[in-house]
């Protein structure tokens, strides 16, 4: 199935679920206000668990990660540094070619700023195959990927 029509059916799928539970709601107010406590009771012990040692040991090893700049160069074949990727394509673990590293990152200042992508330094242009093995070419931040390990070849030639 093609990827617009699973996610038309996906779309078509929570719409009908958000209607039964809306139907819920009205026909059973009590109860709805009791599984709402609940689901509000479980998220505040998530963040809770957010707080814990793991967390933040977690938290610093991404920042450490985040911050160790990899060098690359045209045809380099790259991945996405374990927990950082932050776009659908490429998949982890999927490699991706180098096309052109940019000596002045692009910025995209008018995303809401309340957006990952507010200001994300888009310093790298990579390929990678689409669904029908055609190629996409998309602006990236360096700072997630790195060079591609047990890829052979783990560069094309340019």
């Amino acid at each position: 199935m093609p990827k617009r029509d699973r996610e038309a059916a996906s779309a078509s799928n929570l719409a009908s679920q958000a209607e039964r539970l809306i139907e819920f709601a009205l026909q059973n107010p009590d109860q709805f206000r009791l599984i709402s406590e609940v689901v509000a009771e479980r998220a505040q012990t998530k963040l809770d668990q957010r707080r814990t040692h793991e967390y933040t040991a977690s938290l610093v090893e991404q920042f450490h990660a985040l911050s160790a700049r990899e060098s690359f160069r045209p045809g380099d074949l790259v991945v996405w540094k374990p927990r950082l990727k932050n776009r659908v394509h490429p998949a982890y673990d999927e490699p991706a070619v180098v096309v052109e590293v940019l000596e002045t990152p692009v910025v995209n200042a008018e995303v809401d700023p309340s957006s990952t992508y507010f200001r994300e330094p888009l310093d790298i242009v990579l390929g990678f195959l689409d669904d029908e093995d055609e190629i996409l070419v998309y602006h990236y931040d360096s700072r997630r990927f790195a060079k591609a390990p047990n890829q052979t070849p783990n560069r094309v030639d340019v």
